[in-house]
């Protein structure tokens, strides 16, 4: 009488390599959600600065094509910030400029309001008046924004220079 084998179970081998194969694809999903978060914080970082660099961009360029005048910097000079007169009397001067790392506008005898939030550091700001002597005043502006990063963290890592320019209404 032949005893009949029980072929029910796993062998070590077929074990080892079931699991084997099973952390494989475990490890590549892992590293490919990894990657994912990193490229969607990027993302995240890049469209801040893009919304509020632009943000600012069509601010200024808007209060310089709407006012009076510019007060400074003066015609052919550079200033760190923007001063111009506007017709409505209660938001005249309207001032641009850097307070710490953050944008700030006043109008009139108003309190600086912050235009960028803490998530953003905004440096290298520069206003030039390229105004004519018996022309309107036409400012070209520039300034780099960088994402708030302190830890270090390569995924936050992300900076832009932004561009704009405006003249004087007549």
């Amino acid at each position: 009488m032949e005893r009949e084998k029980n072929n029910q179970g796993f062998t070590l081998v077929e074990l080892l390599l079931y699991i084997g194969v099973v952390t494989i694809i475990i490890s590549g999903v892992t590293g490919l959600a990894f990657l994912m978060l990193q490229a969607r914080v990027k993302t995240q970082a890049m469209n801040e600065i893009n919304y509020q660099g632009e943000k600012i961009v069509r601010m200024i360029n808007q209060t310089i094509r709407n006012g009076d005048a510019i007060d400074s910097p003066s015609k052919n000079s550079f200033s760190n910030s923007i001063s111009v007169d506007t017709y409505d009397q209660a938001n005249s001067p309207t001032v641009f400029n850097l307070s710490g790392q953050r944008m700030t506008v006043r109008e009139g005898t108003s309190g600086e309001i912050y235009l960028t939030n803490n998530r953003i550091i905004i440096s290298d700001l520069n206003f030039q008046n390229n105004g004519l002597e018996n022309a309107p005043d036409s400012v070209q502006f520039q300034f780099k924004i960088d994402y708030y990063n302190p830890e270090g963290r390569s995924e936050y890592n992300y900076s832009k220079i932004f561009y704009g320019g405006a003249s004087i209404r007549e």
